[in-house]
């Protein structure tokens, strides 16, 4: 029977699903976790909504606004969970980070000290992603970087990008950041049209993948996301070319387009 429950849990996961029909306004990013969650960055509506992902239903709505006070979102971007039933979100037009506990809805931490360019500080911050060691990376859009935080202190540890630019390490306006779980950080390097691997120790640059703009094979137009999907491939959401591209992460070849 326990074998039977959950092989009909994973069937409804995988089922197709409208999540949030009429109550969602201009939704951004979006993050799962291991328990079934679906949490989505409403950002025309300044909130963060989480939904269970096998039934559908909102299970918890974070943040109010538009607002800059203590709880209060204008314009949520990116969004991650950070273990312990916490969630991160970038909270654009505030350039910080708020991280509430997806229970409470109480927030537990701050990040960023507000809009600038100085150590600790965020300029219009889009995505947001999780290690589980307990750093937290941020993609800080308008300063052409991007800032990891221990999300225990809420200190930098590190920031990678050397300003805004095209050569090597540099980046322009970066907008989606991941790790692979392997001390990878890979990075949209939105207006370069490619996407930057980053040794997360170290901050060199170890791959670079796509090229462009352009809409041919291996080429990127404005790339807004990103993830690792396993089996040492990187998905790229290819904005202006409305597809989705797949790298190998290892030799930078497309290996499926979507």
């Amino acid at each position: 029977m326990a074998a039977a429950g959950a092989a009909a849990a994973a069937a409804a996961i995988d089922a197709p699903r409208i999540l949030g029909a009429g109550t969602l306004k201009n939704p951004i990013g979006v993050a799962m976790d291991g328990a079934g969650r679906i949490v989505v960055a409403d950002n025309g509506n300044h909130r963060v909504v989480v939904f269970d992902a096998a039934a559908g239903a909102v299970v918890q709505t974070l943040g109010r606004g538009p607002g800059s006070g203590a709880g209060e979102l204008n314009g949520p971007a990116g969004v991650a969970f950070v273990g312990a039933g916490r969630i991160a979100v970038a909270d654009w037009n505030n350039h910080r980070v708020v991280v509430f506990d997806a229970a409470t809805g109480a927030v537990v931490e701050t990040l960023g000290r507000g809009r600038g360019s100085g150590a600790g500080e965020l300029h219009y911050p889009t995505g947001v992603a999780f290690d589980g060691a307990g750093r937290i990376a941020v993609a800080d859009y308008g300063n052409h970087r991007v800032v990891v935080f221990d999300a225990a202190t809420g200190a930098v540890v590190e920031t990678l990008g050397r300003g805004r630019g095209s050569g090597a390490g540099e980046l322009h306006y970066p907008t989606g950041v991941a790790f692979d779980g392997a001390g990878r950080i890979v990075v949209a390097d939105q207006s370069n049209h490619r996407v930057v691997v980053f040794d997360a120790a170290t901050g060199a640059v170890v791959q670079t993948l796509g090229r462009g703009p352009g809409s041919g094979a291996g080429e990127l137009n404005g790339p807004a996301g990103v993830a690792f999907v396993g089996a040492g491939r990187i998905a790229v959401a290819d904005w202006n070319n409305h597809r989705v591209v797949v790298f190998d992460a290892a030799t930078g070849a497309v290996v499926e387009t979507l």
